[in-house]
């Protein structure tokens, strides 16, 4: 816990709180009490600026508006920074510690997506009506292979996490497509459409 305080504006002097470096973020606390909190995820930088000393939270411009714990309202859409005094040493030390913390945060979640894309391979079935369009390569823009028809099995090789989306590279003999034909197939399928609505499910789980 380091002692810090609020720059306030005018003649009014400093708040005095208290910061907490955890794993996933930075806690406020006025005594007892959270008054803010800052995930990892949810900032874009932090640095200590030795001149002024002061810590600068810099907190990304999608998570602006969010409530605050302690009012309950939201604040700005736009990008901000959160400004701690405090003395150099302790604000080198909270920004290694965050910077530590972020970084084993970091590559933990890349390990588990790793795993979790593995776990992805295996055969599956087209669950939709209309079936599952399959393209050449694994971004969704590249050139149409065909429709793969509703029922039809599909063996996944590959998965990949594009643009927020995960790609499925599948593989299949003789697969039935919606305009009649059957045809060997090897191309790119989503797992999911922009609704958040499973295309395909796992057989073999």
């Amino acid at each position: 816990m380091f002692n810090v305080s609020i720059p306030n504006s005018g003649r009014k002097s400093a708040t005095e709180v208290q910061l907490k470096v955890s794993q996933m973020g930075v806690q406020v606390f006025d005594g007892p009490q959270v008054i803010d909190s800052y995930l990892y995820a949810n900032l874009s930088a932090w640095e200590f600026k030795a001149g002024k000393r002061l810590l600068v939270l810099q907190i990304a411009a999608k998570t602006a508006g969010e409530q605050s714990p302690a009012t309950g309202r939201a604040g700005s859409s736009k990008a901000k920074t959160k400004e701690f005094a405090c003395t150099p040493f302790d604000g080198a030390q909270v920004c290694k510690l965050m910077t530590d913390h972020a970084t084993t945060m970091m590559k933990q979640q890349r390990s588990e997506m790793k795993q979790h894309l593995l776990h992805l391979r295996g055969k599956y079935t087209v669950t939709t009506l209309n079936g599952v369009l399959m393209r050449g390569h694994a971004s969704p823009e590249s050139f149409k292979v065909g429709i793969i028809a509703n029922s039809e099995e599909l063996e996944v090789i590959e998965a990949v996490l594009t643009g927020g989306r995960t790609r499925l590279h599948a593989i299949g003999s003789s697969i039935h497509m919606d305009d009649g034909t059957r045809q060997d197939v090897d191309g790119w399928i989503s797992l999911k459409n922009a609704a958040d609505t499973p295309l395909v499910e796992k057989s073999d789980a």
